[in-house]
């Protein structure tokens, strides 16, 4: 039903008393309650005809009714249509109205001399000054302004003011959430000079009101432009904007723009008409097609390549779509992990041997030897010594009792231990005797190896070297481990050029090889009898020699790190995080591997404040829903929030 023909309905009950009114446009009876603002200049003069005949009533009750329940409205409408005579038909007189029925049920107002609307009428009357008047406009005698935002008010006189204010007061009074009475007043559609000023007094000296926001609060009137009104200005009224540049760029685009009734269209390249948007529906609409019940949460250009074959525009689309997808919660917990690393390689340099020794856990191994299921490892930093001992179970006091005979009382009280953060390495007996010793305890983040990278390096070598021996002479693995710790500590290592064992005693060790076939360092000594003194005397050399050799694997050492710092880095793609910042991190089972408790399960969860920062790589972070503070994690398994 056109809308001339829906206030002639109401024109025909003015003589009822109590009226009720069913819609099934939601947009329409929202504009009228004051819930939408009206946007289009259009539509402005409807709503100030309609309001004029509720008022008409002792009561009016308006209820909004799906347009399939509308039924007997739609059968009536649809009979009208299909009607026809077969017999001979009738004349029927139609009697045209002489001017239009929103014209003639707006009554021009008379105005007091001193009503602030008065000189504004005059200049539309007269000659309009374009600067005093671009934001106002007259439909039929009524004065309306255009806000900021693009909503039609009309421009009301101080006695109704008065009324209007104290109505819509006593309407919104104490509604949660606060909306303050001003942005009621103008989605209401009403306006007057002093409005904000009035509004704010009546709701700050209401006992009853809540405190008036100081912030642009939601539900409110949007004070961002409206991209269409200039064009729906240059459409409706033939206005151009007053700065010339802004009129030029006007001319040049409108050519592109063609209106459809109150609804404003761009041409697109194709030809096909696109429905320009405001802000509001644009972000409805981007809803819909990408979180809806059919929407795939596809990615960004997609949303934005669906958006222009539903037949929409705005100017900022393909960035809103960008945002939007960024944005989408249910798209960030279930992204892919990234695998490139997000800092930059840091390696761990000791200034001399026996500085630094790294633990760690081989297991659980299967199957076992002997009863025996892990393999306990500790390395030295400087001169990649190897000490590893066999374990049943995996418990403080047997890293405790390791560290003693096999680290302090073989090499001295260590400077620093590293650690991951199980169980066996963390506890009160251990924290206790290396407190004691005076030794600091560092841990590496959970599930991150490389935190431990000198200990996991170490791992994977003796494994590899115990595999082989198993496969080839067969028996228990545990039976094996002293060999494959000899192999390792007699081999020279990549990152210093010499073995461990040369690096901690001077000189190399004799191998089994060289008892079956003999060198010329066996030889030698098996033809020449050494006295003690000549056996002391080289034995010093040796020794004055191995400050040299450790000098020269540190000068290796560190020429090792650069370069395998340079390969690393290239595949870093930064990401930093600094305190306050939102993140999602990755949830465990992903951390660990497993299957998680559904095929639909996310990968990641959150969002997460970041409490605390490190220079290392890792982070303390705090649940925004709970408040509790999560284990230490590295930056690895973490990835920015957007909300």
């Amino acid at each position: 039903m056109s809308r001339n023909m829906k206030l002639l309905s109401w024109d025909c009950l003015r003589q009822g008393k109590w009226v009720q009114k069913s819609e099934d446009s939601n947009l329409v009876l929202s504009q009228l309650q004051g819930s939408f603002a009206v946007k289009e200049a259009t539509l402005a003069p409807y709503r100030t005809a309609a309001e004029r005949l509720i008022n008409s009533f002792k009561q009016v009750v308006m209820e909004h009714i799906p347009g399939v329940t509308n039924r007997y409205a739609d059968a009536l409408a649809t009979l009208g249509s299909k009607l026809s005579y077969v017999q001979e038909q009738p004349n029927i007189t139609v009697v045209r109205r002489e001017m239009p029925v929103v014209e003639a049920m707006v009554r021009e107002e008379l105005l007091e001399e001193d009503d602030w609307r008065k000189p504004l009428r005059k200049e539309f009357s007269g000659e309009s000054s374009i600067k005093d008047l671009k934001d106002y406009m007259l439909i039929f005698g009524e004065l309306y302004r255009r806000l900021p935002g693009g909503v039609f008010t009309r421009c009301v006189g101080m006695e109704e003011a008065r009324r209007r204010l104290q109505e819509v007061h006593d309407a919104t009074c104490s509604l949660e959430p606060v909306t303050s009475l001003y942005r009621r007043l103008q989605r209401k559609g009403y306006y007057w000079s002093e409005m904000r000023k009035q509004a704010a007094d009546v709701q700050a000296n209401c006992p009853k009101c809540s405190t008036v926001p100081t912030t642009e609060e939601a539900f409110t009137v949007s004070l961002a432009e409206d991209w269409r009104a200039p064009y729906l200005a240059f459409f409706v009224e033939g206005a151009l904007p007053t700065d010339s540049k802004l009129a030029y760029k006007l001319k040049k685009t409108v050519k592109r723009y063609f209106m459809d009734g109150a609804t404003l269209y761009r041409k697109g390249f194709n030809g096909e008409p696109l429905r320009c948007l405001e802000r509001s529906e644009a972000h409805q609409v981007m809803q819909e097609i990408h979180a809806g019940e059919c929407g795939e949460h596809q990615g960004m250009k997609r949303l934005y390549r669906q958006l222009l074959s539903f037949g929409y525009y705005w100017p900022t689309m393909k960035k809103d779509a960008h945002d939007f997808v960024k944005k989408c919660h249910t798209c960030q917990v279930h992204a892919n992990l990234s695998h490139k690393p997000p800092t930059l390689l840091q390696n761990m340099r000791t200034p001399w041997p026996f500085h630094t020794w790294g633990l760690d856990l081989i297991g659980t191994i299967h199957p076992p030897s002997d009863g025996y299921i892990w393999i306990l490892t500790a390395t030295e930093y400087f001169t990649k010594w190897v000490e590893a001992i066999p374990l049943r179970k995996a418990t403080g006091a047997a890293v405790l009792n390791f560290i003693r005979e096999y680290i302090v009382c073989r090499f001295g009280i260590p400077y620093k231990m590293v650690t991951d953060n199980g169980t066996p390495f963390v506890n009160k007996q251990v924290s206790s005797t290396l407190n004691g010793y005076g030794i600091k305890h560092r841990r590496s983040t959970p599930y991150y190896p490389q935190g431990n990278g000198q200990a996991e390096a170490t791992n994977k070598t003796i494994l590899r070297i115990l595999s082989k021996m198993v496969y080839e002479y067969k028996g228990n693995w545990s039976i094996h481990l002293p060999d494959a710790l000899w192999a390792y500590r007699t081999s020279p290592r990549g990152a210093t050029g010499f073995s461990p064992y040369s690096l901690v005693y001077g000189s190399d060790a004799i191998s089994p090889v060289e008892i079956t076939i003999p060198t010329a360092r066996v030889s030698a000594v098996n033809d020449l009898e050494w006295d003690a003194k000549s056996c002391s005397d080289w034995r010093v050399l040796d020794l004055e020699a191995v400050d040299e050799r450790r000098m020269e694997a540190e000068r290796k050492m560190a020429l090792y790190h650069r370069t395998t710092a340079q390969a690393y880095n290239r595949t870093v793609k930064p990401q930093a995080f600094k305190q306050g910042d939102l993140v999602l991190k990755v949830v465990e089972h992903v951390k660990r591997q497993i299957s998680g408790p559904s095929k639909f399960a996310p990968q990641w969860e959150g969002p997460f404040a970041v409490k605390e920062v490190y220079s290392s790589g890792y982070y303390h972070l705090i649940s925004v829903k709970e408040g509790t503070l999560t284990d230490p994690i590295n930056g690895k398994w973490l990835k920015p929030y957007y909300c």
